[in-house]
């Protein structure tokens, strides 16, 4: 073919793959409820296990929609890969041996799976974990204001990054297959492997050194893991096993301590006191590591302290009264009555109550959840603030407050029964 041949059958590829993705777009816009569902569901999963609201904010009237446009149109491109591999694929192919085009086939197969691996590994499993540390960071005495935009921003850099990242193996198995570098100065070079893994990390994960450890970590790996596919030698297995025993190890530490290591104690109770659904021993104090709902029964009590070792913050719980412990400042307290006795001051603690947030720095406080939405706080000593749709009240000392939904429900007769002959006279 001449050039301009080639130039017109370019230009014809072009026009059917823009035609496609504009296509696919409007597919795309139509559904863009469960499209937005979707992408937001790492964002809710962490919410619901953090106990705040799930609900992203907009900075202006635009930014929904632009939200949704740069949703759709990723989503579109997404979903129109194939055949936009095919029309680069058919551009190419009439000019390459028939061992070139299998060969080309294998690597852009072997590509998308990668890809497609990486995807799937954060959107389940990385991202989740990653947004959840991310909050466990900020500091009880702030409320996280999660906009849209920031949100999705975050989420397509890391699902690219993660698919970018999955590529390593197959990039170090052709390299080394095509004696382009050999497999003893790949293994001589991991120093400089591990500094551009968190090098790379620290360009597409936000700036905390957190999640760039756990994204820099799974690169190695994958470092590794291309070595041995590529010369499956004994000391390229001994890398491997080394480097993933250690990532291994270093996860299974991370997920015990954030798990299993103790925030706060059960110094003493009586009467049906159940941790986890567990029923607590008459001789028995336990130490409740984060996520333990502590459960008290009709005609107990409980008492938690929040220091390991001391008694200067603790909570005492009524009966039927069910709390559960995130961390040695802040609870979630579902029903009942909690007193909060915060003496020697010190750290924030955080109450999630239903509807509403106290926070109480110093003092005494007793917060008594009535109904659904509805709660009310008392506080002797100190003062106490009190986060409740999206207002903040500050509660001093010697007063009571109930916060209730504006909206009550009331039966069909109440105004006859309240007002009687006077209503059915009018």
């Amino acid at each position: 073919m001449s050039l301009g041949a080639h130039l017109d059958e370019l230009r014809s590829r072009l026009i059917r793959c823009i035609v496609l993705v504009g296509v696919a777009f409007v597919a795309a816009w139509i559904f863009r409820e469960q499209i937005m569902q979707v992408l937001f569901r790492p964002h809710i999963h962490t919410a619901e296990r953090m106990r705040i609201s799930p609900a992203l904010k907009i900075m202006d009237y635009m930014e929904s929609v632009t939200v949704q446009l740069r949703a759709c149109l990723s989503v579109a491109v997404t979903v129109t890969v194939p055949y936009l591999l095919y029309q680069v694929w058919a551009f190419i192919a009439p000019g390459l041996y028939r061992n070139e085009r299998l060969f080309f086939t294998r690597i852009l197969a072997a590509s998308v799976l990668c890809f497609a691996a990486g995807t799937l590994f954060g959107y389940f499993l990385f991202i989740p974990l990653a947004l959840r540390f991310l909050l466990s960071l900020a500091p009880a005495s702030t409320e996280p204001v999660l906009m849209m935009g920031s949100y999705l921003s975050l989420l397509l850099m890391m699902i690219l990054a993660l698919g970018i990242v999955f590529q390593t193996p197959l990039v170090i198995y052709y390299l080394v297959k095509w004696d382009i570098v050999s497999a003893a100065t790949i293994r001589s070079n991991r120093k400089n492997a591990i500094f551009g893994a968190f090098v790379f990390a620290a360009f597409f994960t936000p700036p905390e050194p957190g999640t760039q450890v756990m994204m820099a970590v799974p690169i190695l790996v994958l470092y590794e893991l291309g070595l041995l596919v590529a010369a499956p030698t004994r000391a390229s297995i001994a890398g491997f096993l080394r480097l993933g025993g250690l990532a291994a190890l270093v996860a299974g530490l991370l997920f015990a301590w954030y798990n299993y290591w103790p925030v706060a104690r059960l110094v003493d109770f009586e009467g049906d006191v159940r941790i986890d659904d567990m029923l607590v021993a008459n001789d028995r104090h336990l130490r409740l590591p984060r996520g333990a709902a502590v459960n008290v029964g009709e005609g107990g009590w409980a008492e938690l302290h929040f220091r390991l070792r001391g008694d200067g913050e603790r909570i005492a719980l009524a009966e039927e009264t069910k709390v559960t412990v995130f961390r040695n400042t802040r609870i979630s307290a579902e029903r009942g009555t909690v007193l909060s006795d915060r003496g020697r001051g010190g750290r924030t603690l955080s109450v999630v109550v239903p509807g509403g947030e106290v926070r109480h720095g110093r003092g005494l406080a007793e917060i008594r959840i009535k109904e659904e939405e509805s709660f009310r706080v008392t506080v002797s000593e100190g003062t106490l603030n009190v986060l409740y749709r999206g207002e903040t009240f500050e509660i001093p000392a010697g007063r009571m407050r109930t916060f209730r939904p504006e909206d009550e429900t009331a039966p069909e007769d109440a105004i006859r029964e309240r007002w009687g002959d006077l209503y059915r006279d009018r």
